[in-house]
């Protein structure tokens, strides 16, 4: 049997709800950054003047799996 330490992966970013507003009018513009093994791969549509965003955006990545114990290591950053 042959195994690959490789695959895809499809992320669904949705929405956010009660973001912390950080601009005068008590608002936000908030996007996301997704990182793959420390790597940026994806970032998201900046949503102006929300503190409850709507992004329904996706998107395919391939994985690689450098370690079998640990796996492959994402982190989503909202800003």
């Amino acid at each position: 049997m042959l195994f690959t330490d490789q695959g895809l992966v499809r992320v669904d970013l949705l929405d956010g709800h009660g973001i912390r507003g950080v601009d005068r009018g008590g608002k936000s513009d908030p996007f996301v950054v997704f990182h793959l093994n420390g790597q940026k791969v994806y970032k998201s549509q900046t949503k102006k003047k929300t503190l409850n965003p709507e992004w329904n955006e996706n998107f395919i990545v391939q994985v690689v799996c450098r370690d079998r114990l640990l796996g492959p290591y994402i982190q989503l950053i909202l800003h």
